[in-house]
């Protein structure tokens, strides 16, 4: 009993620890009480953004250390999480500047699974990205962020034959998107090898990337044997694939970091990504053209173009507008256009259609090859087409996702057509977590007047923005 009695005021103490150490495991940290509260109020009031301001207002405030970093992380690099709550998160990762969140930042930055287009740059900046964990990024990232690693590469890492072994499996992989490859194949001609010119050949008949290694293969070697890997194989048994020629990075082409943060425009009241209204000026990133006249002669038209601009992406789906607003001269074009662009493309591309609004499979037209009977089903299709009716997207986008994309995959490029009044705040971020797991590049040709939907749309998945005037 005497032995208990004095052992009480060590048991009381030892108690009174274990309590304390548990309550700052488990208490939440400021950056987790923030991002818990701004969910909620996006979702309860289909906020097109929400503001380290405004939640200032609300005594709500990010944290700097490690635990805050650990929870801002986590949210940026879940694949699912909502676009508008990840650029709350990047707000507070970037305002992250003590010593223990740097630690933290530094140790997060040794995962490649952290890697996104939002943690890339951080990492990048603050200079803790381990050159051993890009070839990791190339190898096994989702299509986007290897591609930013592919970007990120100088002539001294492209020396390191772990990474040259990475970007090569990247070009011969079936599955490798077009953009993912020829990112690969032009980060590689910057600095060639025998084995390079090598993989090149091995995919010079293939569909939809042979155009590329022949491209690369010329101007690399000065050689032009057409598509004939085996008189490229002849050459490089006697040459030995020496005295190749580098190839520089086109100054005018962006990155894909660059192109996704651009500077907001300064004359709306919402971010550029959210507003939701038409404006009278397009975002920076959207490139203006004249409405082309309707059955102007194919010998007028540039070749594989829409709207005047070259086509990009090799296995393309197509979401057109077809909602009362279209109706006369703009479906009337489109058409026109959708018909050209297909008979110039050949039968190396693959191209599917959806209408919108959707009403199943009255408005879908099947993936298919682009072969002159696809030609015919696709003229047919279109006027068969009756405009009418309101404009929404999502349904139609729900439904490809999860009935199309992935029967009929690999798309690597959705081109979305329309007037503009496509949808809200919600069905916009609805549109970024469909598009989660397979990243595929969204372009958007906008039909009349600006829109900042249409751009952000394009500029959340990658894309580029058209505005036909």
């Amino acid at each position: 009993m005497n032995s208990l009695r004095s052992a009480s005021p060590y048991i009381f103490h030892l108690t009174i620890a274990l309590l304390f150490t548990t309550n700052l495991i488990t208490k939440a940290s400021n950056s987790q009480r923030l991002l818990s509260y701004a969910k909620k109020e996006i979702n309860k009031y289909s906020l097109p953004e929400i503001t380290v301001d405004t939640l200032a207002q609300k005594r709500y405030s990010f944290g700097d250390s490690r635990r805050d970093v650990q929870v801002i992380i986590k949210t940026l690099a879940d694949e699912k999480e909502d676009i508008r709550l990840k650029k709350l998160a990047l707000q507070g990762l970037k305002a992250c500047m003590s010593e223990e969140a740097g630690k933290e930042i530094a140790q997060q930055a040794k995962n490649w699974k952290n890697y996104n287009e939002f943690t890339f740059p951080v990492f990048r900046d603050s200079g803790v990205i381990p050159d051993s964990i890009l070839a990791e990024l190339i190898e096994n990232g989702d299509p986007i962020i290897a591609q930013v690693a592919v970007e990120s590469l100088n002539e001294t890492l492209l020396q390191s034959s772990k990474i040259e072994k990475a970007l090569l499996k990247r070009i011969l992989e079936k599955q490798t998107p077009y953009y993912l490859k020829l990112a690969t194949i032009e980060k590689l001609q910057e600095s060639p090898t025998p084995q390079f010119i090598k993989s090149l050949v091995k995919i010079l008949k293939k569909d939809g990337v042979g155009e590329m290694a022949l491209n690369a293969l010329t101007a690399t070697t000065g050689q032009d044997f057409k598509y004939s890997p085996k008189e490229w194989n002849m050459w490089l048994s006697r040459s030995g694939g020496t005295d190749l020629q580098k190839i520089a990075k086109d100054p005018r082409k962006t990155s894909l970091i660059e192109r996704a943060y651009q500077p907001a425009q300064h004359d709306s009241n919402y971010p550029e990504r959210y507003r939701n209204e038409l404006t009278h000026s397009s975002s920076q990133q959207a490139l203006i053209v004249e409405t082309p006249p309707l059955y102007k002669s194919d010998k007028d038209r540039p070749a594989k173009s829409l709207y005047g601009e070259k086509v990009e992406g090799q296995n393309l789906l197509f979401f057109l507008d077809a909602s009362g607003s279209m109706s006369g001269a703009p479906f009337d074009v489109l058409s026109d256009q959708m018909l050209y662009m297909a008979q110039s493309l050949g039968d190396n591309y693959n191209i599917g259609v959806v209408f919108f609004p959707f009403s199943g499979n009255s408005s879908i037209l099947k993936y298919s090859k682009n072969n002159m009977a696809f030609q015919n089903r696709l003229r047919s299709f279109l006027s068969k087409k009756s405009t009418g009716g309101g404009t929404s997207l999502i349904g139609a986008m729900e439904y490809s996702y999860r009935k199309l994309i992935s029967r009929y995959s690999p798309v690597d490029t959705i081109y979305v057509i329309s007037d503009g009044f496509i949808g809200n705040p919600n069905e916009r971020a609805m549109v970024y977590n469909l598009n989660a797991n397979q990243r595929i590049r969204i372009n958007s040709i906008t039909i009349g007047k600006p829109s900042d939907f249409m751009s952000g749309l394009a500029i959340d998945n990658f894309g580029r923005s058209l505005v036909v005037q």
